[in-house]
């Protein structure tokens, strides 16, 4: 039928690393020889079985950049799970995605 129904087990991230492998017109071994990761790891992480990851995020936004900045919003609220985006928020009523990366994982946006 042409419906692959691992799509319907696919977050966020899964999906935007789909669209990417569209985009630039490459396989899932392709991506992830692009990447620096195997591609299993990153069917894992497609499908929540595996963590986002800071190094992965980074890894997307350069090596597929400026067209992964399309998708810099959900990537990073990907990286912030929404428990720790509320508490947050509950201390810090106006931080930025930005400025959890930075506490969370000691780099500058």
């Amino acid at each position: 039928m042409g419906f692959s129904s691992t799509v319907c087990y696919r977050n966020e991230v899964g999906k935007i690393l789909a669209k990417l492998r569209v985009d630039f017109g490459e396989s899932q071994t392709r991506q992830a020889e692009r990447l620096g990761y195997n591609a299993s790891f990153l069917s894992l992480v497609s499908s929540d079985r595996r963590g986002f990851s800071y190094d992965l995020y980074k890894s997307i936004m350069e090596h597929y950049a400026p067209k992964a900045a399309l998708y810099k919003n959900e990537l990073q609220a990907a990286l912030i799970k929404e428990n720790v985006r509320k508490r947050f928020l509950e201390v810090f009523p106006n931080a930025t995605a930005e400025q959890m990366i930075y506490v969370l994982y000691g780099v500058k946006e």
